[in-house]
């Protein structure tokens, strides 16, 4: 699955919520939904363009509509064969780099993460000779309200911060929103592919929806505390990669060395997905060094 998903009971019709990583997860979510909701499943939002959410559109019925920002539809077009290639060409040597980490890795969480990323590969391994990228069918740009006969559901894009273009799902009357990916909980996110200077923006407007539940891109479900852990995270990552990283003067410093040397704060010490701190600063020591060019 590796991610998580939704599923929203409107009344007439049934909204899932991101599509998992694999056909097969989504096969299983389509099931468990038709077995918990009223109405048959329609719709299916797709929060964000990244793989993780988007693999399993292929196996809901043509007749599903599939829906995403404008901009997530374009680059779900632009860069799904590209995807797909790289999985296929790297098969066998992810393979190999995931056992060796999942036999080597020594403190638990990082074991766990190990032996959670080879189970997800095999299962990509075996969906790769059928897989096609599904696009979505329907776009919006800023808002798009659904009425349903037993609730409304509203989804909202405030821009792109974990990626090029993020939407959320709100539903006003639960006072529940859907982050995708957006927000992460006791999980490291993954900043590399977006504009991390844009989430606390982002974050601020989903805190004015006041919210009682928050349910993240990945881990478990949480509160507005947790938005103010990950704004925290944030701005603890900028300025270890400002202190750590940018700011050594030392001739010659090799900054992937630097990195390896690098704990999580303590904060953050036991928050699983540890494989995205060192690509977070990296990712962010780069983007500071690139400001202090321009």
């Amino acid at each position: 699955a590796a991610c998580n998903a939704g599923i929203i009971d409107l009344g007439e019709q049934t909204l899932i919520f991101d599509a998992f990583l694999t056909p097969q997860a989504a096969a299983e979510l389509l099931t468990v939904a038709e077995e918990i909701s009223s109405s048959p499943v329609k719709l299916v939002v797709n929060s964000h363009h990244h793989l993780d959410h988007i693999g399993g559109n292929q196996i809901f019925p043509e007749t599903t509509t599939i829906l995403s920002t404008s901009a997530t539809r374009a680059l779900i077009a632009q860069q799904a064969a590209q995807q797909l290639a790289a999985l296929q060409e790297q098969e066998a040597q992810r393979l190999a780099e995931l056992e060796k980490q999942a036999a080597t890795a020594r403190k638990s969480a990082e074991k766990q993460d190990a032996q959670q990323a080879l189970a997800q590969w095999r299962f990509l391994q075996e969906a790769l000779p059928n897989w096609q990228f599904r696009l979505p069918t329907t776009t919006f740009d800023q808002r798009l309200v659904l009425y349903g006969r037993q609730r409304q559901a509203e989804l909202i894009t405030y821009g792109g911060g974990h990626s090029q273009s993020d939407a959320i799902l709100y539903l006003p009357a639960e006072k529940i929103v859907f982050m995708g990916d957006l927000l992460s909980i006791q999980c490291h996110p993954a900043l590399h592919d977006g504009d991390p200077g844009e989430m606390p923006r982002i974050l601020d407007l989903v805190k004015r929806l006041q919210p009682q539940t928050l349910v993240p891109g990945h881990g478990p479900v949480g509160s507005l505390a947790d938005i103010q852990a990950m704004q925290h995270y944030l701005a603890t990552m900028t300025e270890t990669a400002l202190t750590e990283l940018a700011f050594q003067t030392e001739e010659g410093l090799d900054v992937d060395k630097r990195i390896s040397q690098l704990r999580p704060p303590s904060a953050f010490a036991s928050w699983t997905r540890t494989q995205f701190f060192a690509t977070n600063l990296r990712f962010l020591y780069q983007r500071v060094m690139t400001a202090y060019a321009e």
